[in-house]
């Protein structure tokens, strides 16, 4: 299993996935931060976004979570 990410201290820019455009690898997992200027407002893009086919309709592996701070506590989740 892999891990991408890291902290993006900027106003705007660009995220991808390993590997993009191609397929990811298996196993990664990618945990951003994004810190903008404070009373600024970060506005997510997806310009192209695929899933691995769902078995019985459930996402396991392939999700993407936002919340509003770093701790990723369950009540900051905003998606």
């Amino acid at each position: 299993s892999g891990l991408c990410g890291g902290v993006l201290n900027s106003d705007s820019g660009v995220i991808t996935s390993p590997g993009h455009p191609n397929e990811y690898p298996h196993g990664v997992n990618c945990t951003w931060y994004i810190n903008v200027t404070p009373g600024l407002v970060i506005r997510l893009t997806f310009h192209m976004f695929s899933f691995e086919n769902p078995t019985e309709n459930t996402c396991v592996y392939d999700y993407v979570d936002i919340y509003d701070n770093s701790t990723m506590a369950e009540e900051s989740r905003l998606g």
